[in-house]
């Protein structure tokens, strides 16, 4: 009976424990972070989006702690769709593309911004996560479709926060450094194999594809585009796929991407070979 007693006495501790917990009580340590892991392990994956975008914002967070919460996010809501479910869908669509690029010559980086039914001609400015200014330019209402691109860039762009602002309205968007350009890589600039790595999302995100172009010796594009769905760790041109005739030239590119509120955000890689001088 005696043992009993002290059971219903833990189990009514405990209980009160339980309710009487102060209303900022947190599993976390009190953290820049510690307001983002709560709303998501609350299951409220929109609102830990716009509290990790405080915490990157105001605090200077490494890079290797943000990530994974910002792909536990992504995957509690769809790759992101969960943010724009409720929009118009005559609403502007608007992508942002981060570019890395390789070819026989030179390599670098880029980064593009494309809009689809714009209905104003504002003016909008890219920010990039120091605040400096890295493209602008005005949208034009009458055109389907329109993008703009930085010249190339020397440095890989850097990752944190992004604010895209046109009339008073901003949308901020957090932008990773995925190393894209280890994605896809020649094994020499004229092989014949191109080798994968690409990393391991955790965002319920698509996995990443590749597509391939042929082109003749003006460049002009031979075919359609080849799209591969490639978990192996190579591709071997020749073995796998049958170059048109005339092909002088390949460009590979792989593409990840991801939605977040207002925008949808892609990791692009190019690499391109001169397909003259694979060994056939």
């Amino acid at each position: 009976m005696r043992l009993n007693k002290c059971i219903s006495l833990t189990l009514l501790t405990f209980s009160i424990n339980a309710f009487c917990q102060p209303e900022d009580y947190s599993l976390f340590r009190n953290t820049p972070m510690r307001s983002t892991m709560d709303t998501l392990l609350n299951d409220m994956p929109q609102q830990a989006w716009q509290e990790l975008l405080l915490a990157i914002s105001q605090n200077n967070i490494k890079p290797k702690i943000w990530l994974p919460v910002k792909e536990a996010i992504l995957s509690k809501s769809n790759c992101g769709h969960l943010f724009n479910q409720n929009v118009n869908s005559g609403y502007t669509q608007l992508t942002l593309s981060i570019i890395s690029r390789i070819n026989h010559s030179s390599s670098g980086y880029q980064i593009k911004i494309s809009a689809e039914q714009v209905g104003n001609n504002n003016n909008f400015i890219l920010f990039d996560s120091s605040g400096e200014i890295i493209l602008k330019g005005k949208w034009n209402k009458n055109l389907t479709y329109q993008e703009w691109e930085t010249k190339d860039l020397v440095s890989q762009p850097k990752n944190g926060v992004y604010k895209l602002v046109s009339n008073n309205s901003e949308i901020p968007m957090i932008i990773s450094n995925y190393n894209t350009k280890d994605w896809l890589i020649p094994e020499q600039l004229n092989s014949n194999k191109l080798k994968l790595n690409f990393p391991k999302l955790n965002n319920n995100c698509a996995v990443p594809s590749i597509f391939l172009q042929w082109f003749d010796a003006n460049y002009n594009q031979l075919g359609k585009n080849i799209v591969i769905k490639k978990q192996g760790k190579e591709i071997t041109i020749k073995k796998e796929f049958h170059p048109p005739l005339g092909a002088y030239n390949l460009r590979a590119t792989t593409m990840a991407y991801e939605y977040q509120p207002g925008i949808k955000v892609q990791y692009i890689h190019r690499v391109a070979v001169p397909f003259i001088n694979l060994d056939r």
